[in-house]
């Protein structure tokens, strides 16, 4: 996202780019602000590190846009947060973030790593003048796309087919289910074997996938 600065910074001289997390990897961080430096960006940057709930909140609820630019994704929570707070998001094409944009006139999905598409998706996103309901319907269309009650019955599905061929005295099902959605192949795997309709989240995600099998196998075999 550092990288697509500059290009916003000419398109919008009032930006500002607030970065809101958890450090894991100090380095990490320190590297972001040289490349801001480099860039000639770093006093368009706020980190954010380590809000409680209610600052990250406000945080998100002051902002114009809200940007996930991950390489990689699960269901990616953090996306599904601002969903409910920011009217403008834009994420890459990684975990279930293209699910969740799906039909929204707020929402732009570009690839992963590339800040050109960043910069020019999100400018274009500012344009847009949204309806009064977009967030009424939004959430409408989000929690009929990734209800509880339709989690729940993939889960119960998942245990009655399990539990059919052995069954292992728990709970607790595939990809984190009944509790969140963190692997998101395992949730794949689920709707590739019981079909669609029954885990919407697996759905969701080969719907994204798309034909990925056509260019062959993903491994060489030898002899």
């Amino acid at each position: 996202m550092i990288k697509a600065l500059p290009d916003l910074v000419r398109r919008f001289p009032r930006l500002r780019y607030q970065l809101i997390g958890e450090i894991r990897d100090a380095s990490y961080v320190r590297w972001l602000k040289r490349l801001a430096i480099q860039l000639g960006v770093a006093d368009r940057l706020l980190f954010s590190v380590d809000l409680d709930h209610d600052a990250k909140v406000e945080a998100l609820r002051r902002a114009n846009v809200y940007v996930q630019p991950s390489h990689e994704e699960g269901f990616c929570l953090s996306y599904a947060e601002a969903a409910a707070l920011v009217p403008r998001l834009v994420g890459t094409r990684t975990g279930a973030i293209a699910a969740m944009s799906r039909d929204d006139r707020g929402a732009r999905v570009v690839p992963a790593r590339d800040p050109r598409a960043l910069a020019e998706a999100i400018g274009a996103l500012v344009a847009v003048d949204l309806p009064a309901d977009h967030m009424a319907d939004r959430a409408r269309r989000l929690s009929e796309r990734f209800s509880h009650e339709a989690y729940l019955r993939a889960h119960e599905a998942y245990l009655a087919e399990r539990d059919a061929i052995a069954p292992l005295g728990t709970d607790v099902s595939a990809g984190g289910m009944p509790d969140r959605v963190k692997c998101l192949h395992v949730a794949v795997a689920h709707a590739l074997a019981a079909g669609p309709g029954v885990n919407p989240f697996g759905d969701e995600a080969l719907d994204e996938l798309g034909e990925w099998w056509a260019a062959g196998p993903c491994v060489t075999t030898e002899g």
